[in-house]
């Protein structure tokens, strides 16, 4: 189960505020204990139970990310690579798209996430595409996007995938 809507509405509101900061404890691997710790030490509270749930959550996506990492351009992803989405968008799936390549103003290496939705399920490799593509439209100085989003691509993978119609994760 993913942190969804559906999740985020039966925790309380420290809870809520908190979730940012547990999921990215719990995606780089810490421990309820360090987390809790960590939460002590800037001086937050959260229910263990809600702490708990979120961790679930965030490990859940993180044990699907080789999933959908592995498959092939060619391919759709399938429901056991994708996750329950996080808010709600227009499109049915959305895919969380890694992007490697050089700054444009710095010229140094550089990593940015985009989100490519879709009405339908795109492969991999037209995820990939587009994500690209999306990337060279920023990244033109009348594109009207920070500066900071500039960036000349080399490299896509797809790391998340998910999908409207899973509300409760799989």
């Amino acid at each position: 189960m993913a942190v969804t809507e559906t999740l985020l509405s039966t925790l309380t509101a420290k809870a809520r505020q908190m979730s940012p900061f547990i999921t990215a404890m719990a995606e780089a691997g810490k421990t309820t204990t360090e987390i809790t710790s960590a939460l002590q030490e800037i001086g937050e509270g959260v229910r263990r139970a809600d702490m708990l749930a979120i961790v679930r959550a965030a490990r859940d996506v993180v044990l699907k990310q080789p999933l959908v990492e592995a498959v092939r351009d060619e391919f759709r992803p399938t429901v056991r690579t994708m996750v329950a989405p996080i808010t709600t968008t227009l499109r049915r799936y959305s895919f969380l798209v890694k992007l490697e390549g050089t700054d444009l103003v710095s010229g140094l290496k550089k990593t940015i996430h985009v989100t490519v939705s879709a009405s339908n399920l795109l492969t991999m490799g037209e995820a990939k595409a587009e994500a690209l593509a999306l990337a060279a439209e920023i990244s033109q100085p009348d594109s009207g996007y920070s500066s900071d989003m500039s960036i000349d691509a080399t490299r896509a993978v797809v790391t998340k995938v998910s999908d409207m119609n899973l509300v409760q994760g799989i």
